[in-house]
């Protein structure tokens, strides 16, 4: 009995008071890094945006910001780091990432440096999420504030989240399966973009929140194109959505389609794309096919819906539609940039390791930029009729 008692009063001494608190009070919680480069320099220029725990609290003074960034400089990664770490009262802590952001320098140099840092940082998670920006500099993007999240990097995160479900333009991507792409043959990576829209520098302020339209705000943006660690570009909005519905990133999308002088849309729902690959006469053939159920969503046509073969004709409308949709995803990777995205070039090494291992030093350039892919698309459309057929019908 004596010994029962002696063990539960250790465990008991264990469990009580928070045994790490005075060392979580003293750490920097940096949520996202902005990556910028000095070309006078050369030099990295890093933002770090640090959790202001006095910002979040209930009792916190009116205005007071919620996010502080410092920014450091170095010709490399953990030089720049150190940098921060000499202005903060508090060792920096990068265990609670959401998001690192590439400027579009940056990212054309290459991102093998970042990387490798990041893969040798104990503390890093691994999991947050990776972008590029357009036109702006990273540190430009982590000081617009939004009115719906209290951190700039919880509001790039959040947005990422809900545009991969609703969109097909984003793609969620993180560390790891950045990495995991650039580590294995056959495959080139992508990343989604940001942007600026509004005034970048009235968007920084929190009184641009007072206002029910924020002066600026971020918007993500297409696909970003990358050849190994190396951007080499971006594509731009039917491009991206092409991108997706190939990768079986797009969870939804709505596809819009003319008709007379008007439009009609469709929402497809979890569409789903198989790609097949083979050697015929030592020559390689992809074949693509994507089917998915969708909604009218919209008609602005006179078009009678209760008829089936009117449902049969603007199926085959958007059936086509899809398919130009994809093709020009492909064409934008095989001719503009030849990078091949969709890890077709894996697909061989799997199914025909001989073959791909003959032509993996010039997969990209050779063979894949030069391959014939067939597209088809099968769409499945439900209807519920237009709302003027169904007022016709209750008033005959």
């Amino acid at each position: 009995m004596k010994i029962k008692l002696l063990v539960l009063c250790c465990i008991t001494f264990l469990l009580c008071g928070c045994w790490n608190y005075n060392e979580l009070n003293q750490i920097a919680i940096v949520t996202a890094l902005g990556i910028d480069k000095d070309k006078k320099e050369n030099t990295y220029q890093i933002s770090a945006t640090i959790s202001n725990a006095h910002g979040t609290q209930s009792n916190t003074k009116e205005g007071q910001s919620q996010t502080v960034i410092i920014e450091g400089k170095g010709h490399t990664i953990s030089e720049a780091l150190n940098d921060i770490d000499l202005q903060s009262p508090k060792e920096i802590y990068l265990g609670s990432l959401n998001v690192i952001i590439f400027s579009e320098d940056v990212a054309k140099e290459g991102v093998n440096k970042i990387a490798d840092f990041l893969m040798r940082e104990p503390e890093s998670r691994k999991k947050f999420y990776l972008l590029v920006t357009q036109d702006e500099k990273a540190s430009d993007v982590l000081q617009i504030l939004s009115p719906l999240e209290a951190l700039p990097s919880q509001n790039i995160a959040s947005n990422i989240l809900e545009a991969t479900n609703y969109q097909a333009v984003v793609a969620d991507i993180n560390y790891s399966d950045f990495i995991r792409t650039l580590i294995e043959p056959g495959k080139q990576p992508v990343l989604s973009s940001i942007k600026i829209t509004g005034d970048k520098k009235d968007g920084s302020k929190y009184s641009s929140l007072e206002q029910s339209k924020p002066a600026g705000a971020i918007k993500l943006s297409n696909l970003a194109i990358f050849k190994k660690d190396k951007l080499l570009g971006f594509a731009n909005k039917k491009e991206s959505q092409g991108i997706n519905l190939i990768a079986n990133e797009a969870k939804r999308i709505t596809i819009e389609t003319k008709c007379d002088n008007d439009y009609m849309v469709a929402e497809l729902n979890h569409p789903h794309n198989t790609i097949t690959v083979s050697l015929q006469n030592n020559k390689p053939v992809v074949k693509m096919s994507l089917t998915s159920k969708g909604n009218i969503t919209e008609m602005g046509c006179n078009l009678d819906l209760r008829d089936p073969k009117t449902i049969d004709t603007i199926t085959k409308k958007f059936e086509k539609d899809t398919a130009d949709i994809l093709k020009a995803g492909i064409h934008m990777a095989q001719k503009k940039y030849k990078s091949d995205i969709f890890g077709i070039g894996r697909k061989f090494q799997k199914s025909y390791p001989s073959y791909f291992h003959k032509h993996q030093n010039n997969w990209d350039d050779e063979i894949f930029s030069k391959l014939k892919i067939q597209v088809h698309v099968d769409l499945d459309l439900e209807t519920k009729g237009s709302l003027e057929q169904s007022i016709r019908k209750e008033e005959s």
